[in-house]
């Protein structure tokens, strides 16, 4: 059985703005594919932790994608993950911004399922679409 937390009037209504701003400011920078804000180089952090049953096994998180078009970047971290070697690959969250990016997305998803199984789960954004 889920129990469902209360939220308060403030959440709520903070919520109720991102989401009405957010995908208006999403599509506008669509129609200006050149600039890109944020990060246009992925980053690698290596993490090393044992577990006996685990030896030898090697997973990757990928996080934040929002990949409302297909760029050079993004072919480049197809690449990082084929040199990396995982044996899973789990994304967490924010794969497009806009609905329009799902061609995009599913064209990304499909490379990386070479290197590795994936496994998803949803982000803020991704529940708004």
């Amino acid at each position: 059985m889920s129990r469902r937390l209360p939220v308060s009037w403030p959440d709520c209504v903070r919520s109720r703005i991102g989401s009405c701003l957010s995908e208006p400011l999403n599509r506008a920078f669509t129609l200006v594919p050149h600039w890109v804000w944020g990060l246009s180089e992925h980053d690698v952090s290596v993490l090393t932790h044992t577990h006996p049953s685990l030896t030898g096994r090697r997973a990757v998180h990928l996080t934040d994608l929002h990949l409302d078009r297909y760029y050079p970047r993004h072919d480049r971290i197809i690449e990082t993950m084929r040199e990396l070697h995982p044996d899973w690959i789990f994304i967490t969250g924010d794969l497009p911004n806009i609905p329009e990016g799902l061609p995009y997305l599913f064209r990304f998803l499909e490379r990386l399922h070479a290197s590795a199984p994936a496994y998803m789960t949803l982000g803020n954004h991704d529940h708004y679409r």
